[in-house]
């Protein structure tokens, strides 16, 4: 039976880990904000990566701001700032795809039209123009 565990004086828990965060210059916690140089980093390589996989359908310039506009949009209500770049880059390529499939169906504009509904349905639409032509 080892009963040299319950016994033994060793820091556990907490204090091994403040202790070590101490030693290593962290003053006793772990960074926990954004860390810019590596967050551009992963952007441009993003940027890259999308440059390839869309830039047939898609100008480069509009593959940035797209990654770019879409970081900012999520940086400004971000509380926690750890997985915000491979956040921002899944739904930058969502858009994107979009973008491109849009593109590839021959519309010159590669935004979709917006669609407004009278009446809240389509059959209310068909009904108001049955209506007007009467």
């Amino acid at each position: 039976m080892t009963t040299h565990v319950m016994t033994d004086d060793r820091p556990i828990g907490r204090h091994l880990t403040t202790t070590v965060a101490a030693r290593n210059g962290m003053g006793g916690g772990l960074p926990t904000g954004a860390n810019d140089i590596v967050h551009s980093r992963v952007l441009d390589r993003a940027v890259q990566r999308l440059t390839v996989t869309y830039g047939s359908d898609l100008e480069p310039g509009l593959i940035r701001r797209t990654v770019q506009r879409t970081y900012r949009e999520l940086e400004a209500s971000a509380r926690v700032k750890t997985f915000l770049p491979a956040t921002a880059v899944h739904l930058a390529e969502n858009r994107l795809r979009e973008l491109a499939r849009t593109a590839r169906d021959g519309r010159a504009d590669a935004t979709p039209a917006p669609r407004v509904l009278a009446g809240g349905s389509p059959a209310g639409i068909t009904r108001s123009r049955e209506r007007a032509a009467a």
